[in-house]
């Protein structure tokens, strides 16, 4: 399914800058997120500009399959994602969520579950060993769980990928060991 995916700057566990990563608490990003001169990239004044300009991507007639996943660097430090995905979910959206997890806490989740994202996905790198190092987080993997038993998610959405090797990581990192257990938490 097409998608426009809405990537912020800004992250929690990272600066974004190349020369930083070595010190960055989470290895895995794959974004370049500093700046905004991506494509369609810019400063925008209001949410509803920002939502509006997500639409100009969607021809009219296939407005019934609209969806955008508001991603990053980190989505959930914007002040106004809320009020962004509000008006993507008002013009039609399927609206999704993609976060590290680490800011979820039961205010924040109960938040996301007001806002009635269709999808929230929170990222899960391997098991316990393997996530915490990962992240370069002890108990990170512990977080992103329970961030994912509150509301919404429900134990629902950990967003675990499979490489064309049957490895699951977004990276193609993690042991090939992790993946019977991972596929039971996931």
């Amino acid at each position: 399914r097409p998608a426009v995916f809405c990537r912020f700057a800004s992250c929690n566990l990272w600066t974004g800058r190349e020369p930083d990563r070595s010190r960055a608490i989470c290895q895995f990003c794959d974004t370049d997120f500093v700046g905004t001169d991506g494509i369609g990239g810019g400063k925008f004044a209001t949410a509803a500009e920002l939502a509006d300009r997500i639409g100009d991507y969607w021809p009219e007639e296939s407005a019934e399959n609209r969806m955008v996943i508001c991603t990053g660097g980190e989505p959930l430090l914007r002040k106004d994602i809320f009020d962004i995905a509000a008006r993507a979910t008002a013009m039609g959206f399927y609206v999704g969520l993609s976060t590290n997890g680490t800011l979820i806490d039961e205010p924040m989740a109960e938040r996301i579950a007001a806002q009635g994202f269709d999808y929230v996905g929170i990222s899960l790198d391997g098991l316990r060993e393997t996530h915490d190092r990962f992240r370069r987080k002890a108990g990170a993997f512990d977080a992103s769980l329970a961030a994912d038993d509150a509301p919404p998610t429900g134990g629902r959405s950990l967003a675990v990928s499979v490489d064309e090797k049957g490895l699951i990581t977004a990276t193609g990192v993690l042991a090939e060991d992790d993946r019977p257990e991972l596929m039971k938490v996931a």
